[in-house]
């Protein structure tokens, strides 16, 4: 995984700062008809201030798609409920921002071990 971010508030005041709050309401509405096993995770992520970014990974095969299962079952769903059309410039990558949660939730409520590895930003160069 990479390592995580570390945020100056919690998850959910960040994401209220930086993005649509309801984005995360509509979440846990899918979580609690759908998955209502991951409600205390959730709960959890939201209070915690640390989140794995950039939607990167490496599992193991199993890990790697029962992930994708849930995450693209919840991403549908997630598609279904937002009014996309409403976002626009960098709120339109709110799918992004939604998954990286998603992962960082999977991640712990399945109590998967992971090693943390720094990422390398490349920015555009000057001539």
């Amino acid at each position: 995984m990479p390592l995580r971010r570390k945020f100056k508030y919690s998850i959910e005041e960040h994401y209220r700062r930086y993005h649509n709050i309801k984005d995360l309401s509509i979440l846990f509405q899918i979580l609690q008809r759908d998955y209502p096993m991951y409600l205390s995770s959730y709960d959890t992520l939201l209070k915690g201030n640390r989140l794995f970014a950039n939607n990167m990974f490496i599992l193991k095969r199993n890990d790697y798609q029962n992930l994708m299962e849930w995450l693209f079952d919840m991403l549908f769903k997630l598609k279904k409920e937002l009014c996309l059309e409403s976002y626009t410039g960098y709120q339109e990558r709110v799918l992004g921002f939604l998954s990286e949660r998603l992962i960082s939730l999977w991640i712990m409520h399945h109590e998967i071990k992971f090693k943390e590895l720094p990422l390398i930003y490349f920015k555009k160069l000057k001539h």
